[in-house]
Order: C-alpha cells, then structure tokens, then sequence
C-alpha cells in the first residue's frame, strides 16, 4: 500500500505511544485543519485492523477498529470537508481539512467503502490502490500548478519565450537571412550622414577652433578640392544617395517583414488551433468559449504586431548601440566615457519596469480573457436572454467586466506614462553632461566643432535605442504575455499520447464492458460509482434514471471524452485507455438531444464525418432518416444553408439531419441522448423510425425521456444517484417494482393529467 502523505519522522514517538508500527501504516493523510477548525495538522492513519487520527503533538484524537466502522464519508461543506465514519450504533466526525486537501481524504472514503463492501460480500473485487495525485505539482520547483495542462509559471524562462517564437522561422530562414541583411546594411548607412556633418564644418566650411593637425583621408580629400561649393555640393549629394539608399532598403524590408511575420504567426495560429483539437475535454471544462478565442484572436494580434513592429526596432537599435558606441570612442574616448554616466540608472530601471508591467499585463490579459467569455456567454444565448428579457442585466454583466479591464489596463499604461518622462529625463541630463563637458574641450582647443556636432548626433542616436527600452519593454511585455499564453495551450498534454503500445482497432464487434467503474468530473465527487455492466455486440441498451443519476456521463465515458477514475471500461475486450482513440471514435456515432449543425449546407453536414461520400449516398442516408422529403422542399434542396447552429431549420429538422448524418457515418456503436425529447407527436414517429433503421446491428446505448421510446431496448440499466440499481427487460423491472417501477408509474400519471387538460381545453 502506498501512502498518500509520508508520516515524518517526528511523528514516530506518537506512533510508538499509540502503539503502532511504522510498517503497519497502510494508509497515512495529512489534514491541514485542527480540531478547533484553525490551520494546524492532524493526522488520519489506517493500519490492517484499526483507523487512528494523531494530533500534531502526539496525542490520539480517535481510534476505532475496523469491525466497528459500518460505512465512510468524505463530504464537503463550505471551505473544506469531513471526514466521518458510520459504526453499528453512531456517527463520527474524525476529522476537517481544507479544499487544498479534499481530494485525498475523498479518495480514501472511496476507497475504504469499497473494501467495506468488499468483506460484506456486496462487490466481488477488492479495491485496487491506484492514486494519483489530483492537484499537479512542478517536477522542478514543486509548486502546486494553476493549470494541470499548462507548464509551470514560475520555471519558464521568460528569454526562452522570444527564442521560441524565433523557431518558427524555419521555414523561412532565407526571408529572415535577407530581412537581417536589409537591417544591417541600413544600419551602416544610416551612420555616415552624422560623420559628413563633422566633414561639412570641420573640412569644408572651415569653422574650427584648433590648430589644424594630421587628417584622415577622407578629410583630406574634401580639403583639397579646391572650390568649396564643389565640396559642399558632394557632400549633400552623399547626403542625399545615402539617405535615398536607406528608405529603398526600408521599402524592401518592410515588405519582405511583413510577409515574414504575417506567415509565422499563421503558423503559430494554426499550430495553436490544430492542439485545440486534440485536448481532453477536462481542458474546456476549465476554460470558457471567450478565453479560448482570446488566445486565437487577442493573443495571436498582439504577437503579430509585436514581430512586425517591435523585432525590428530590436535588432536595428541593439546595432547602433553597439555601432556608435565604437564612433564615439574613436571621435573622443575621453568625452564618450560620460555619455555612459545614464546607462547604468536606465538600465536598472528598464528591469524594474520590465518586472512590474509584465506582471500587470498578466493580471490584465486575465480580466480581457474575462470580457470575452461575458460577450461569448451573451450571444450564444442570445434567444435566452432575450426571452427573459435580461438585456439590461447582461449589459450590467458586461460593464462590470469592462470596467474591470479599463482599470487594470489604465494602471499598466500609467506606470508606462510616470516611468518613461524620468527616462527621458535621464537621457537629456546625459546630453546636457556631453554639451558642458565638450563646450570646455573646444574653448581649450581639445577638440573641433566639427566633432562635437558629430559627437552630439552620434549621442542623439545613441540614447535613441536607450530611449526605445520603455516603449520596446512595454510591447514586449504585452506580447511576450500573449505568447506564454499560447505557448500554454500549445504545451498542454494532450487527450491521448500514441507511444507506439496503443491497440489498434480498424474494425470493432461492438462489445462493451464496464467493471468496477467509478468516475466524478473532480476525482472526488464519483458521478457514477462502481458500475459493472457487460453488453454484448449488437444489444441495445436503455440508460434510465432521475435527472443526474449519471447517464449523460455514462456514454461521455463510452466516446473516451473521459477516462474512468478507477475501474475498467473495456471495448471488445480492450481497454478502452489502450486503445487508439482515432479508430474508436471513427466508429462510434452520437445523436444528441439538442443536434449541433456547423454552418453551411444540408449536404455538407450530414456528410460531416465522411466529406467524401457521394451525394447519392448522402440523398440514401437522408431517405433512411425520412429527412430527404422535408429537404427537396427547400428551393436549394440538399444545397440549401442551415444557418448559425441550424437555425433555419426546425428542431425536428435538425434532429433528423443529425440521424442522416450518423447513417452515413454507419457507426458499429450507437449514442442516442433524448432524440425524441424535443419535438411533436408526428414528429417524434418520424424520428422514432429513422432511430428503429438505425440501431440494427448496432451496439446501442439510448437516453430517452419518454421511456416508452424506449420499448425496443434489449434491456434497460436503471441509475439512482451514480449507481446501477437495476438492469433487466422492461417487463422483469415492472414485476420488481422498484426505481424503475416507480419512474413509469410517475409517467403514466404526469400523462393522464395532461390528457385531461387537453381534454377541458378542448
């Protein structure tokens, strides 16, 4: 037996005075509450013959043996849970702990009460031991994860980001190689006006200051043109060449640029949405329609713009400094130690700024994600909203969360608006230190005019880049934050992982089989609990119980949208979990109460599993469903557009698109969820026929509410609150006169009062 917490070493003594064995330990369990209720720790510890809870100082709050415990529960009241225990004559509550922790003490209430049902006789099996921990920790730095699918936060490198994206360029690198190239040479161009500006005073006009000494060669040509409006003339149209080259160069590369980014976050977008697909359904269970079209749309923008605005910034400015930082030097090394006076102050700051916008834009992008799933939740429910007339509501709705927004987006902005004046003010004191410190070199004749207009254009350039650190951090922050956020879906684990040992299953016989299967949508309240149920290749079976009992979850389980907590589900005799989830699902079809039409036409949609098929095949499928009478109606026939979610076309309508379309799938395993639920009488015969074509030779597991629809099920599974009550033929349930009896008779009654309604209103 493995324990769930290990029992640390200080706790031994009390094991001793309790008189247990470290090695009798089968189970141990960490409470984080106290007996008063305050954060503390408590101990709950199961030998082979007794349950003991130990206090954090050694004391043993309770100890009962195992033949006295009747059942056990783990239940959740607000903030946390209890753990009790049911003996022959009371109840006892052993314990409190706290949400953080309510996941293991309910798997250990599971698990004991099926070892208790186990020694009475009542389950054939005993338990099998297999916990997993619930909440995910970092492999590296042990942190609990806010998101079990994502990678952790806090061991991201942040610079890892930016290189990621830059892997992306793969196909691409002869685009980027030329893009680099247009940078560099614009680059080296955009250096040589500054210099001509020294040439221009010190060579050509002449205003200097000091005794001439040796000059370069370029000085020395200007000074031996003989006419200096000759002179003059070269030098602007320099000037001007050099200034026509770098905006040609600028066109191309800003072309070329465009084309290049446009095309990597394409990449990224699709790579993005290609992963959204192959996600388990737990991932969406935890996000909301907006939150995942932010990533798509938001996110994917504010990257984009940041690749086609920002990287180039980046690497042209991340060149001159390092281009005039060798000018100034060569010009003046004693002037150009003062122009660094401001680095050390701007570059402390840009790190300081970097870590508290970046950690805004977080929070902001959050309540952005927010506004989205308000505005999704709105006009997918439009008619509802509507129909109660909650506009105003939701119109408050939405003013709540765009409020929030505004002020956390309206707090990053001015953080960005206090820190980038003091920037500003930083560069220019730097400027002004340059200006003093060379005014005092020329009236001593240290240096020329010449060289310190050029050394004062130099320095404009120089703190250009410094300056573009706030704007550049800014942008940065904002998109390095929409790409983490992709990046978290990207590496999301996915719904299932081929690594070569999974069983193929080309053709199914349709055989299922649950053993011992228990699940909740959180590990720790089961919504089916400890199903065993063996269908054989071709049976129907009827799913019948209270709303909630569990059959929705029942057949969610059959498609493979979730696995089983602890049990087996088996399919032909395979595991379901070990076998490859694109031949099961290619074979299993759904019909559901309320059928989802994707926009476009009739023919498209029932040809939706198979695009291929031919349209005479697709014409049959629609016959079998008695749909292909309603169809040829339309003008447009099998070419007309069923709307947003098919809403043109009647429920019925849809219904019975929805059967064409599992026709021709022909699935050898049927899901059929309250087909007929929502329709009228002459309806609902339609479909009811179209549904008796459909099941034949089928495995067919079939929801209905009407249980009178469900009169060809070769037996019927009765669920009460997760757990299978009774299962027989319709006829062997009404003798036992149990849940099923009861469910029918409430029916037969509900039906009588609303004939005799009809009846009076007649």
């Amino acid at each position: 037996m493995e324990r769930i917490d290990p029992l640390p070493e200080a706790l031994g003594p009390s094991l001793t005075a309790a008189g247990i064995a470290p090695d009798e330990v089968r189970v141990s369990v960490r409470s984080d509450l106290g007996a008063n209720g305050t954060f503390g720790e408590t101990w709950f510890v199961l030998t082979g013959d007794e349950v003991v809870v130990l206090e954090a100082d050694g004391g043993v709050r309770s100890r009962l043996s195992h033949a006295d415990i009747r059942s056990v529960r783990a239940d959740a009241v607000v903030g946390g849970g209890v753990f009790s225990v049911h003996t022959k004559s009371d109840s006892l509550d052993l314990l409190r702990y706290s949400n953080v922790v309510a996941a293991k003490f309910a798997y250990v209430a599971r698990w004991m009460s099926e070892e208790i049902e186990h020694h009475k006789g009542d389950r054939d099996e005993a338990p099998i031991w297999d916990y997993e921990e619930e909440t995910k920790f970092c492999k590296q730095c042990g942190l609990a994860l806010r998101d079990e699918f994502a990678p952790c936060p806090a061991c991201t490198k942040k610079h890892m980001v930016m290189l990621r994206i830059f892997t992306y360029l793969g196909p691409y690198k002869r685009a980027a190689a030329v893009v680099v190239f247009f940078l560099l040479v614009t680059t080296v161009i955009s250096l040589v006006p500054t210099y001509f500006n020294r040439i221009v005073i010190d060579d050509v006009l002449k205003i200097n200051f000091v005794a001439d000494k040796q000059v370069g060669p370029v000085s020395a040509f200007f000074r031996n043109i003989p006419s200096a409006g000759l002179a003059l003339s070269i030098c602007v149209g320099l000037l001007v060449l050099s200034h026509i080259l770098t905006h040609v160069l600028d066109i191309f590369r800003g072309r070329l640029a465009a084309w290049l980014t446009f095309r990597i976050v394409a990449d990224i977008r699709t790579e993005l949405y290609e992963k959204l697909h192959h996600l388990s359904l737990r991932f969406f269970d935890k996000r909301k329609t907006g939150t995942v079209i932010s990533h798509i749309t938001e996110d994917s923008s504010r990257l984009q713009h940041f690749l086609l605005e920002s990287v180039g910034f980046i690497i042209i400015d991340g060149m001159m400094l390092v281009g005039i930082g060798i000018l100034l030097f060569w010009l003046n090394w004693r002037l150009a130690l003062f122009v660094f006076i401001p680095v050390p102050a701007i570059v402390l700051g840009a790190g300081w700024f970097w870590k508290r916008v970046r950690s805004l834009w977080h929070r902001a992008y959050r309540r952005s994600s927010k506004l989205y799933d308000v505005v999704g939740d709105s006009i997918n429910g439009i008619r509802v909203v509507r129909a109660f007339g909650r506009q105003a509501g939701e119109v408050d709705r939405f003013g709540e969360a765009n409020e929030d927004v505004r002020d956390y987006m309206t707090y990053a902005e001015q953080v960005w608006a206090t820190y980038y004046p003091i920037l500003g003010f930083t560069v220019t004191l730097g400027s002004l230190i340059v200006w003093y410190v060379g005014g005092l070199q020329i009236i001593r004749g240290e240096m020329t005019l010449g060289t310190l207009m050029a050394f004062q254009g130099y320095l404009g350039m120089f703190y250009g880049p410094l300056r573009h650190i706030s704007p550049i951090i800014n942008w940065a922050s904002r998109s390095m934050t929409a790409a983490e956020r992709i990046f978290e879906v990207i590496d999301s684990d996915v719904e299932q992982d081929d690594d070569g040992t999974l069983v193929a299953a080309p053709e199914l016989r349709g055989e299922v089989e649950f053993r011992n299967m228990t699940f909740g949508y959180d590990a720790h309240k089961p919504v089916l609990r400890d199903l065993t149920l063996h269908v054989q290749a071709g049976e129907m079976i009827g799913l019948v119980g209270h709303s909630g009992a569990g059959k929705s979850t029942l057949i969610n389980l059959i498609c493979r949208f979730y696995t089983p907590d602890s049990g087996v589900l088996e399919i032909d005799g395979v595991d379901i979990t070990k076998m490859r989830l694109d031949d099961l699902r290619r074979q299993i079809g759904v019909v559901l109460q309320e059928p989802f039409l994707f926009s476009g036409t009739i023919a498209e949609n029932i040809a939706y599993a198979n695009p291929e098929a031919p349209i005479e095949r697709v014409i049959a499928a629609a016959k079998a469903a008695n749909a292909h009478e309603f169809i040829v109606q339309f003008p447009d026939g099998y070419d007309t557009q069923v709307g947003d979610r098919g809403g043109r076309l009647s429920g019925g309508e849809r219904q019975r698109i929805s059967i064409s379309r599992a026709i021709l799938h022909n699935p050898r395993i049927l899901i059929l969820d309250e087909a007929t639920s929502s329709v009228d009488v002459q309806t609902e015969q339609k479909i009811q026929q179209a549904i008796d074509r459909l099941v034949e030779n089928r495995t067919t597991f079939a929801i209905a509410h009407r249980l009178s629809t469900l009169r060809n099920a070769n037996r019927l599974l009765v669920l009460d609150k997760g757990k299978a009550v009774e299962c027989g033929s319709h006829e062997e349930l009404m003798e036992q006169k149990g849940v099923y009896y009861k469910l029918v008779e409430t029916q037969r009654k509900v039906s009588e009062i609303r004939s005799k309604q009809t009846a009076v209103e007649g």
